[in-house]
């Protein structure tokens, strides 16, 4: 990933930290992709029969809107983001997708008609990590929409990565504990992952909540090609967001210098064994 100085970002004061353009639609649709095949080729998980009326929240370029909308070819499908979904990027849009450009957190308190309490039967959103500061607050707010036995999903990371014993050797690093406190002041929780399901059973209002795991190499692996696509991007990842989140808090010496700790231990200090988490958490609304 290029320097984030060089790339075109949605809202650069904003909370969320990734880019808008068209190497950033390239490289989401190939992660879409792939988390879709580190996941079995289940790309939802809550047990729907038949919804009518589904919301994808930070639909990106669409990918999973699309899929949404053909596997449930009767129901009203409406993404909604914060940047113009690309135009026919994953073919002619389905009759039955709205994308909306937006900001969800302001749109539930309007009076768009698109968005009343308890209208929707599945709400779906995957990778707001660097996208939220509120998360107790927003699962709240979402679940309102939902109408009783509606489905909520989310499909979120772990910045960390686990060894085989179950120790998390990142967090002994000095650059990781820089990138999570200054995330932190901007609100962002990088390892919301593993605290979305409490988030869930305390303020949701969800009478049933189901978490699944998955694992993926915080690097590329030759013999899981079809995860190239989450699993290589990882490492430029990482430094792409020392660079971003770290800038304007921290010296340019300081921020070289965890590019490379980070180098270094993705170079030298990983055995193979070492897996990142992706955290699937469902609640059936009561």
């Amino acid at each position: 990933m290029d320097s984030h100085e060089r790339r075109t970002f949605q809202d650069p004061t904003g909370p969320y930290q990734l880019p808008n353009d068209a190497p950033e639609h390239d490289r989401l649709d190939a992660q879409s992709a792939s988390i879709i095949a580190l996941m079995n080729n289940k790309p939802i998980h809550a047990p729907l029969s038949s919804p009518k009326k589904i919301l994808d929240i930070g639909c990106g370029t669409g990918a999973m809107t699309v899929i949404l909308a053909k596997q449930f070819p009767q129901a009203q499908v409406i993404g909604i983001d914060i940047a113009p979904v690309p135009a026919d990027r994953h073919g002619q849009t389905p009759s039955n997708v709205t994308y909306i450009q937006g900001d969800i957190r302001q749109l539930i308190n309007s009076q768009d008609p698109n968005f009343q309490a308890a209208s929707f039967d599945f709400i779906f959103e995957r990778l707001l990590i660097l996208a939220l500061t509120d998360w107790p607050g927003h699962i709240s707010a979402i679940s309102s929409l939902l109408k009783p036995n509606g489905w909520l999903e989310c499909q979120e990371f772990e910045w960390t990565i686990y060894a085989a014993s179950g120790e998390r050797p990142m967090e002994s690093m000095e650059a990781y504990a820089a990138v999570v406190a200054d995330s932190e002041k901007i609100g962002l929780n990088v390892n919301i992952g593993r605290e979305l399901p409490e988030i869930f059973r305390s303020g949701g209002g969800f009478g049933e909540v189901k978490h699944e795991i998955y694992e993926c190499a915080p690097h590329e692996r030759v013999d899981r090609p079809e995860l190239i696509g989450l699993e290589r991007q990882i490492p430029d990842l990482w430094r792409f967001m020392i660079g971003k989140i770290c800038s304007g808090k921290r010296s340019e010496e300081d921020i070289a210098k965890y590019q490379r700790e980070f180098n270094e231990m993705w170079t030298s200090k990983l055995d193979g064994t070492e897996r990142h988490r992706m955290h699937v958490v469902i609640g059936q609304k009561k």
